[in-house]
């Protein structure tokens, strides 16, 4: 109780900007008995310190003898507050500029890093696509139609690579620079998988993948439609990426007890180590692996989902082991936070 006192006495005090001056310790109205007889002073002025319009606290100057304060010992009070104040306020000023230069440079190393490695994985399908239009360029004649035809759609990959690449890069940058709405809503999120498992079905197809979920029709979230599309066509991706033929990529969904929204994506892929995992949603840490065919990778779409998920409030777990498949779990609160 007699730490509340004081506590009061200077919160008052630091509100009001006003000096409090208790001739009596003991019969002050912010003091009790236990309080008095703890300090060693009859007497205490309460000083507030402020700075600009900034209030940073309060002085507690104490007195063993009881005092009757005159005006002059009240003035050299103020003027000793307020040199201390402007101290203190440039000490607090300059703490914080230290903290935002190196929070500035650790965030600029960490894009500059990041920049080298998409820069990296940028080139590989340009040089890719560039090197097979130089081929048929030169010797067309001499390629059967159904060389010509496997060249196209080696080119087709590469171009849709470079395509979603560019397309999380544009989106990464808009959500950095504060340029993405949110409009988070009620969606159904069995609609939202469908049509992210239908943009990449050929590419499951192909590697003899099944992409199935488990999820009611009348499952409903609330997330940004984009943003949540964005999220799942990625995880699903990745999973397609990591996942050998003949394996399966399932999408399920349940309601937590706080009546968060559950989703998990997971694989029967390579899976990973721990050392991937931890640095997975690393900007400044190339995690990136090739897929089981060769497919390029830039770790860009996880780290886009993990800023699209913190942007609803919710989070990002994931469970995997070498050779045992990945499960990426996703929280998203009942009510978006923006």
């Amino acid at each position: 109780m007699c730490g509340k006192d004081l506590q009061k006495m200077t919160e008052i005090v630091t509100r009001t900007e006003k000096v409090e001056l208790i001739q009596s310790v003991r019969n002050s109205q912010f003091t009790r008995t236990c309080l008095a007889d703890n300090l060693p002073a009859k007497s205490v002025i309460v000083l507030p310190m402020v700075a600009g319009k900034r209030k940073l606290g309060a002085i507690v100057l104490t007195f063993r003898e009881q005092q009757a304060f005159s005006d002059e010992t009240v003035n050299r009070g103020e003027i000793v507050s307020k040199q201390i104040s402007l101290v203190v306020d440039k000490m607090k000023v300059m703490e914080e500029l230290k903290k935002n230069e190196k929070r500035l440079q650790r965030t600029n190393n960490e894009k500059d890093k990041f920049f080298s490695i998409i820069a990296h994985d940028i080139k590989s399908p340009f040089s890719s696509f560039l090197g097979l239009t130089e081929i048929m360029a030169d010797d067309f004649d001499q390629f059967t139609i159904k060389e010509i035809q496997q060249f196209i759609v080696t080119m087709r990959d590469s171009a849709s690579n470079l395509y979603r690449l560019l397309e999380n890069l544009l989106e990464w940058a808009r959500i950095q620079q504060g340029f993405m709405q949110f409009k988070p809503e009620l969606i159904a999120l069995s609609g939202i998988v469908n049509d992210s498992a239908e943009l990449i079905q050929n590419a499951a197809f192909n590697k003899e993948i099944e992409i199935s979920h488990e999820i009611p029709e009348d499952f409903m979230v609330f997330a940004d439609a984009h943003m949540l599309e964005t999220i799942i066509r990625n995880l699903i991706s990745n999973a397609l990426k990591y996942t050998p033929k003949g394996g399966n990529i399932t999408v399920s969904a349940n309601t937590a007890a706080d009546r968060s929204a559950i989703i998990t994506v997971t694989d029967t892929g390579i899976g990973m180590c721990n050392e991937i995992i931890e640095n997975l949603f690393r900007v400044d840490v190339n995690t990136s692996r090739k897929g089981t065919e060769g497919e390029p990778s830039t770790g860009l779409g996880l780290i886009l989902c993990k800023e699209f998920i913190e942007k609803h409030g919710g989070n990002i777990d994931v469970i995997s082991s070498p050779d045992k498949g990945s499960s990426f779990i996703i929280s998203l609160p009942p009510k978006a936070f923006p």
